[in-house]
């Protein structure tokens, strides 16, 4: 059940569910302030990381910007078995990457332009989870899982750790047939990577 609270009209859309097109969300399918919409969403497909955004005509880009954005984790037994971290907060970590423009109260703000209408709206900060550029998060010894989501509206990031490679095990689609060893990804809006990092690697250097 979708339930609108945010003061306006709005649409939502999943990326990555196999589902029928009448409940994929869309302008299309506008859900009053105050409305719910309950569709009937079946769930019959290999583990991956999905996500949601507004999809609302002529509001997508701000609605999104806003906050209106998160991830759908789909598990199957294959990934629940496998041998991977899998304890949320421990050594599994979620992380939702955008960028915001921030006025004189640290407000985000939202300005129209030409240029953001041939470019997109670009933001100079960092936010994680809706946190303003955290720098240090407490993760045990051994390897720590990383399943990341950027949410930007127009900005490619590069990853890469200070040391050490990326191990990459899963994008959009679900895992990869075997992991992929590199130095940095650069991911463009929507897109979504599953990572191992090990930790005592990193703390030999």
């Amino acid at each position: 059940d979708v339930t609108n609270t945010i003061g306006d009209v709005v649409a939502l859309h999943w990326h990555g569910l196999h589902i029928p097109g009448d409940v994929d969300g869309g302008p299309h399918q506008e859900i009053e302030d105050g409305g719910v919409w309950s569709p009937d969403v079946p769930i019959v497909q290999h583990a991956s990381m999905n996500w949601f955004h507004s999809h609302m005509h002529g509001k997508t880009a701000q609605q999104t910007y806003k906050g209106l954005a998160g991830v759908l984790l789909v598990e199957d037994d294959a990934s629940l078995s496998a041998d991977l971290p899998k304890t949320s907060g421990v050594d599994d970590f979620t992380l939702v990457l955008q960028d915001q423009m921030l006025d004189g109260s640290r407000q985000m703000a939202y300005a129209l332009s030409a240029e953001v209408f041939e470019d997109g709206f670009e933001g100079d900060t960092l936010v994680v989870n809706g946190a303003i550029a955290p720098v240090a998060q407490s993760v045990p010894t051994g390897l720590v899982r990383f399943r990341i989501l950027t949410a930007c509206n127009a900005r490619f990031l590069t990853l890469s750790m200070a040391t050490g490679p990326l191990h990459v095990i899963a994008c959009e689609g679900g895992f990869l047939s075997s992991t992929v060893e590199t130095a940095s990804i650069l991911m463009s809006p929507g897109e979504r990577y599953e990572l191992l990092v090990d930790m005592t690697a990193v703390e030999r250097n």
